[in-house]
């Protein structure tokens, strides 16, 4: 999906509970995360839903 359909998706079924930036992110390694597009991303929102491992912790997924 690209980032308007994933959006659209995300409208219908999340709670709106945080308001919304306009990205859609698909993928986290570490402190990095990239959205639909490809755009690279520093997490800074680590409280948020990963803690503070980061995104795929070779001991997490291991």
């Amino acid at each position: 999906m690209d980032t308007k359909q994933l959006l659209a998706w995300a409208a219908q079924y999340h709670t709106p509970n945080y308001s919304r930036a306009p990205i859609c992110l698909v993928r986290g390694d570490g402190v990095r995360v990239w959205d639909s597009d490809g755009k690279e991303y520093l997490d800074f929102g680590a409280g948020l839903a990963v803690a503070s491992l980061g995104h795929c912790h070779p001991r997490v997924t291991g």
